[in-house]
């Protein structure tokens, strides 16, 4: 007879590349771990423990985006080992989505959608 399976938490976030090789996971209030290696290996990211609540990738996994809820949006373009937060305002975040080159890279909040064009160097604006 199978095993059950367990559940899995409802505030878990996982993004990988295309390949699936390389990937970032976040659990809530924790931390952000990232896998060069298709998760046989988790290593500690250099980003602080927030409430995430998205998680997105680049087709290589060399461009990441991560969204803390009621904190900012971070990036990272070295496959999620260090993480940069952006200029977008502090809001309550709902998802992040990034192109497959990593440079589009968009962003949605209760209020407000934002959208940017250049790697999150400049964003776009609109209100719900």
């Amino acid at each position: 007879m199978p095993s059950p399976i367990n559940r899995l938490p409802d505030n878990l976030c996982i993004a990988c590349s295309a390949d699936g090789i390389k990937l970032i996971e976040a659990l809530g209030n924790g931390g952000i771990s990232y896998s060069t290696n298709g998760g046989t290996n988790l290593y500690t990211s250099s980003v602080s423990p927030a409430g995430w609540i998205s998680l997105a990738s680049s087709a290589d996994g060399a461009h990441m985006v991560a969204a803390a809820s009621g904190g900012s949006i971070y990036l990272s373009g070295d496959f999620g080992v260090t993480w940069t937060p952006t200029n977008l305002p502090t809001e309550a975040w709902k998802s992040v989505c990034t192109s497959a080159d990593g440079k589009w890279i968009g962003a949605t909040s209760d209020a407000h959608s934002y959208i940017s064009a250049d790697s999150g160097v400049t964003w776009l604006t609109n209100d719900f």
